[in-house]
């Protein structure tokens, strides 16, 4: 310990200065016992997961010197989306809860929902199989049985917090573990910033051993990188739409700010990586360069990032059911189940196999929702939002159709 402390410079004490400093401030009792933050941290958690952590070295590849656009261009579709699914909020889920009043709008929205609940389950177990392989790379202990025994141990805490304490018990936890990955997040923005001021700004390559199609389907595929928005439409059973709808914009102007912000400035770093290697490990290798602290404090953070994606999709999921059965099944009865079926789906399949077929599954699921809304605002006369919603789902289904997802 004496060794390791002796290799901390003062710029890596100011880095985890910075991470304490506001990981105490996020969970102060102002924020904590806010509504809206109560609301926004479900869709903040799901959209900052393991995305966050395969962007970097996939835009590398994709766009090169152009990294940062291309994110700037995601991220922007993903706003659109989300006026899609505030829309729907708005003005399908009054049509929704009498069904009879738009029947075509209500069997849409069922299919969507089938689509979203499959999703759901594996992007938990997949959260959550990563997080298990950061806790045991560093201590040499990963293995098959060992990494699926904990990821299951976890799956567990999950699904017994969210039976025994609902919701809200849920976003106690999401409550600490976003704090935590925000606070990793601005170290890791200002080591970057540090570094870029101090350093000559070189642009990487891209790989040219992918054709320019081949770019533009894995640049479709990041969508799902920014994907977790849509949580907020189903938490309907806590929080009224205008909050809902409120807290949803903050969680993707603050994911929106972090991801094109984190890609400008790690841009320099990406010529260290090896073209065509993308994997989730990468970031940590990168993060070397910056200070001698910043791996450890990164792997705390995607560690947090894991944990916090899967607590938002159980949510999302538990929420889901409830609409979906018309609130004859409690909400806090459907945890379990979610959880139970990611155990089975971890000792049962290879998570980086089916992770696509969620992939996918969130892309037609984002359709769905465009289509929703464009029969809606063809009920509500209003036809030039109609034609934006048309052309929303004509560019969701072939992203659906044609990306190439990123797991």
């Amino acid at each position: 310990m004496p060794n390791l402390l002796a290799q901390l410079t003062p710029f890596d004490y100011l880095l985890i200065g910075i991470t304490v400093g506001t990981l105490l401030a996020l969970n102060g009792p102002w924020l904590r016992r806010s509504p809206l933050w109560s609301v926004t941290i479900t869709p903040l958690a799901s959209i900052i997961g393991s995305g966050f952590l395969v962007v970097a070295p996939l835009l590398r590849d994709i766009a090169g010197p152009l990294a940062a656009a291309a994110m700037l261009l995601i991220v922007v579709l993903a706003w659109l989306i989300g006026a899609v699914v505030r829309y729907n909020i708005a003005h399908a889920e009054p049509l929704l809860a009498t069904p009879q009043s738009a029947p075509l709008v209500a069997r849409i929205d069922r299919i969507a929902s089938f689509a979203l609940s499959f999703a759901y389950v594996i992007s938990v177990a997949f959260y959550v199989s990563l997080l298990a392989a950061y806790l045991l790379e560093p201590a040499g202990l990963k293995n098959d049985w060992s990494a699926r025994a904990l990821t299951t141990a976890i799956l567990v805490t999950i699904g017994l917090v969210g039976f025994f304490r609902g919701l809200h018990g849920l976003e106690w936890l999401e409550k600490f573990t976003v704090a935590l990955k925000l606070a990793v997040i601005a170290a890791l923005l200002l080591g970057l910033a540090v570094f870029d001021a101090g350093h000559p700004f070189v642009f990487p390559a891209p790989n040219d051993d992918i054709n320019t199609l081949e770019k533009w389907r894995m640049l479709a595929g990041t969508l799902l990188v920014v994907q977790g928005f849509e949580t907020v439409r189903y938490m309907g059973g806590a929080y009224p739409a205008a909050l809902r709808i409120r807290g949803m914009k903050l969680a993707q102007q603050i994911s929106g700010t972090i991801y094109v912000g984190f890609i400008a400035s790690i841009t320099p770093l990406l010529v260290h990586l090896q073209p065509g290697v993308v994997d989730e490990t990468a970031l940590i290798d990168l993060t070397r360069y910056v200070a001698y602290s910043m791996p450890a404090i990164l792997i705390v953070g995607a560690v947090m990032a894991q944990f916090s994606a899967a607590i938002a999709d159980t949510a999302g999921a538990g929420g889901l059911v409830l609409e979906e059965s018309g609130g004859r099944i409690r909400q806090r009865l459907t945890y379990p189940v979610v959880i139970a079926l990611a155990v089975v789906l971890v000792w049962n399949a290879n998570i980086f196999e089916i992770i696509t077929y969620a992939s996918q599954a969130f892309a037609g699921y984002y359709f769905l929702q465009a289509v929703i809304a464009w029969r809606v605002a063809g009920r509500r006369g209003e036809r030039l939002r109609g034609i934006g919603f048309a052309a929303m789902a004509t560019l969701l289904l072939a992203v659906t159709l044609f990306a190439r997802p990123v797991g």
